[in-house]
């Protein structure tokens, strides 16, 4: 099972610190990860600073019962467990 540790972030190309991950499953599901920050380890003092979407054979899904948006504030422990969820479809 994928975790966020699996998890490979680049600058994204809207720059600005932006850093973004995708990572695909067998299922054909998959996950975006956004952090608005370029600090993996050290984010938003809230600590929930990453965002993610559902991928659909590469495309944003909006319609799983993981969720019908894009979900936002969430913390690495959250993210995996999305991560989880979806591997799960």
């Amino acid at each position: 099972m994928k975790t966020f540790d699996d998890l490979i972030f680049k600058p994204h190309i809207r720059g600005g610190g932006i850093i973004h991950a995708t990572m695909h499953f067998d299922n054909r599901y998959g996950i975006s990860v956004i952090d608005y920050n370029d600090d993996i380890d050290n984010f938003a003092p809230s600590g929930c600073g990453f965002e993610i979407a559902v991928l659909k054979n590469n495309e944003l899904c909006y319609d799983t019962k993981v969720a019908d948006d894009v979900l936002r504030y969430l913390n690495k422990k959250e993210v995996t467990k999305i991560m989880e969820q979806i591997q799960n479809l």
